[in-house]
């Protein structure tokens, strides 16, 4: 969700990192670079939210950001799942 309330859509999260992720989406976006915006998803059962920056717009296709934590504890949580995702995605549980 961008910080805007007219602009909410809805993507599949990519390349998620520790840092941030990308969002596949084929809503066109007036979006510019370092807006910000909330970022909700869902990843084993649990759910997430974090502000981030727009990093990269790319129109029809979708939008990278970079995750701006709120806290200490947001920030270890999603480091935390990240590190648990890439070791399933190693053994090939994901």
């Amino acid at each position: 969700m961008i910080l805007d309330p007219d602009s909410l859509f809805r993507g599949a999260i990519r390349d998620v990192s520790q840092s941030g992720c990308f969002v596949m989406t084929k809503a066109r976006m007036p979006l510019k670079r370092l807006a910000e915006a909330e970022i909700r998803f869902k990843l084993i059962n649990r759910q997430f939210r974090t502000r981030a920056l727009v990093m990269n717009v790319r129109p029809g296709e979708g939008v990278g950001f970079e995750f701006v934590f709120a806290n200490k504890q947001v920030e270890e949580q999603v480091k935390s799942l990240i590190q648990e995702l890439t070791v399933a995605m190693a053994r090939g549980k994901v």
